[in-house]
């Protein structure tokens, strides 16, 4: 849909005989050419690159301007844009690169039952506009080592996949809502969270001056995954 509920839109396009699709849970993109693969299971969006950046900014311009009502980019947007640094519930103030400053975060909830929503929203003071777009991402580790659903991860463009950081101006301060569903797939579990950025095309994460982790994150408080 071109305007879906975070973490769950997709949003693709068809031009036969290829069809793209991005993933904003994700922040995933995949490329498929149709006519030969009709079950959609080989991904040639790395092996296509003229294709595949034709469809993608196709894609994203039917979805900025589209005309119809449900499409809000703009206003949310501006919603997000803040006159000053607000009060929040964990200051951090930790820059990345020359990028972005993680002003902090609100928490709502640490505890969480199978089936809910993870809930947080972050703060951003932009540095500068990029130029290949970057993702923020919430991840979790599990305390006891034993491995997650390993989609349970917030990778995605700031506001929703509609603000990406190509598209920043210097000095604004950013509220990013990230919401995750604690799917059934998910186990009762103490996990540590994670905040990090990296860029889009390569995974390479951008270090932080500041409380980074050896990989580059920067931790957060720690969630409890309850039955």
């Amino acid at each position: 849909t071109p305007d879906g509920v975070f973490p769950s839109e997709q949003k693709s396009l068809f031009a036969p005989p290829y069809k793209i699709i991005y993933d904003l849970r994700r922040g995933t993109w995949e490329l498929f050419d149709i006519a030969r693969d009709p079950g959609e299971v080989t991904n040639l969006f790395d092996d296509r690159p003229d294709v595949a950046t034709n469809l993608r900014e196709r894609l994203l311009t039917w979805t900025d301007h589209s005309p119809l009502a449900t499409n809000r980019t703009n206003e949310l947007i501006a919603g997000a844009r803040l006159a000053a640094e607000p009060h929040m519930q964990h200051p951090m103030h930790v820059r990345f690169g020359d990028i972005m400053e993680l002003l902090g975060y609100d928490l709502p909830k640490d505890q969480l039952h199978i089936n809910e929503t993870f809930r947080a929203t972050f703060y951003y003071r932009v540095l500068r506009r990029t130029r290949r777009p970057v993702l923020m991402t919430v991840s979790f580790d599990p305390t006891d080592n034993v491995p997650i659903w390993p989609l349970f991860i917030a990778r995605h463009h700031p506001l929703e996949g509609r603000y990406p950081t190509t598209e920043w101006n210097p000095g604004e301060i950013l509220r990013d809502e990230v919401s995750l569903r604690v799917d059934p797939e998910m186990r009762p579990v103490v996990l540590r969270s994670f905040f990090s950025i990296e860029i889009e095309s390569d995974a390479t994460r951008i270090p932080p001056t500041t409380q980074g982790t050896p990989d580059f994150r920067v931790a957060l408080a720690p969630i409890t995954i309850l039955p």
